[in-house]
């Protein structure tokens, strides 16, 4: 478990930049519009910081198209997610905040899966 700590720290990260443009964006595309932005960034700093921040491996090709596919199942449940919030209610400024609650555990537990290593 010594991956918890970057694992957080780089979430705040992702968090704290893709919840700005998301509130940036709002008014201009309209909740999906300006979540499916905001999930591109964060799915380019994630794809970055994953591997070799997180869980310190060497990025190879196969651990590329792993976080590939491991994000684009992440952004169709987003999105899910985000339409579901919305459609139940939720203010479009806090929708992004349901998804993140909901989807932090799964984006670890999928994390330490797919990219767990024997050390």
């Amino acid at each position: 478990m010594q991956e918890l700590p970057r694992y957080l720290s780089l979430g705040v990260v992702t968090t704290v930049v893709t919840y700005a443009m998301y509130l940036l964006l709002l008014d201009r595309l309209g909740p999906h519009g300006a979540y499916f932005v905001a999930l591109l960034v964060g799915i380019a700093i994630q794809g970055a910081a994953l591997v070799p921040f997180v869980f310190r491996l060497e990025i190879t090709l196969l651990r590329s198209l792993k976080a590939a596919g491991l994000y684009i199942l992440y952004a169709g449940f987003f999105f899910a997610v985000l339409s579901a919030a919305l459609f139940l209610g939720v203010p479009p400024a806090f929708a992004p905040a349901v998804t993140i609650a909901i989807s932090v555990p799964l984006h670890w537990l999928a994390g330490r899966t797919v990219f767990s290593v024997k050390r």
